[in-house]
């Protein structure tokens, strides 16, 4: 399928189609929800790593950051308290991957009015996400609804077992999904390479977007995936 089929596909999708959708960095923007942990980290370090905190005062979250490596690179951030940055670390990866600050989220421009339309036609669709559910399974379906997000529990499909990487927990349970979609066009929307690359090896059947916002930099998607930025079709 070459890209103007693509587009009119997505513009207007049929019933035999199935989507899986990602979350994070794909249908949402977490810049905001960086920023509103990295405050609360500084509020509640600011005695205990007091220089540090002053010099992260300054320093934004921005849409294509990944986690908090570009804000910190944009304010050249040089550790100056012993133990500081580890304990922003620590503290990003706890809050990150819970219920708290999920909120903070915004949609990707078009992304709701896109998947309420898939819902009116009556097109399938899934969200699957690496959010661990243990953390962020109530966070995860009251802030999509709040969003304007079509969800309910039947919909959603987080993380269980965190020994898996994101993409064997995302291939395995593809693998679920799909095998009663014989008869239907196949997609995955994704920001990370990783996951594409590894979907494209074990299943050759699904066609893949890549969702171009951010990602772990660990390798480029690969060379069948179609590329999108927004979900204004």
């Amino acid at each position: 399928m070459d890209t103007p089929s693509l587009l009119e596909t997505l513009k207007k999708p049929e019933k035999n189609n199935f989507f899986i959708l990602d979350i994070d960095s794909t249908l949402v923007t977490t810049h905001q929800r960086n920023q509103a942990i990295l405050e609360d980290w500084i509020k509640a370090k600011s005695k205990q790593f007091a220089d540090d905190c002053s010099d992260l005062q300054s320093a934004k979250c921005q849409f294509g950051d990944y986690g908090l490596v570009h804000a910190l690179k944009r304010v050249d951030f040089k550790e100056k308290n012993p133990g500081s940055k580890k304990d922003l670390e620590t503290f990003w990866k706890t809050h990150f991957f819970s219920n708290k600050y999920l909120h903070s989220d915004v949609p990707v421009r078009g992304a709701v009015d896109w998947i309420q339309t898939l819902e009116e036609l009556g097109v399938e669709f899934v969200y699957l996400t690496a959010r661990h559910k243990s953390t962020m399974w109530d966070g995860t379906l009251s802030s999509l609804d709040a969003m304007g997000f079509p969800i309910d529990e039947s919909l959603l499909f987080l993380k269980e077992n965190l020994d898996h990487s994101d993409e064997e927990y995302k291939t395995l349970l593809m693998g679920e999904l799909i095998k009663d979609k014989k008869d239907y066009d196949l997609w995955l929307i994704d920001n990370e390479p990783v996951v594409l690359n590894r979907v494209a090896q074990d299943h050759p059947e699904v066609k893949l977007i890549w969702f171009d916002s951010t990602h772990s930099g660990r390798m480029q998607p690969p060379e069948t995936a179609f590329k999108i930025n927004s979900f204004t079709f």
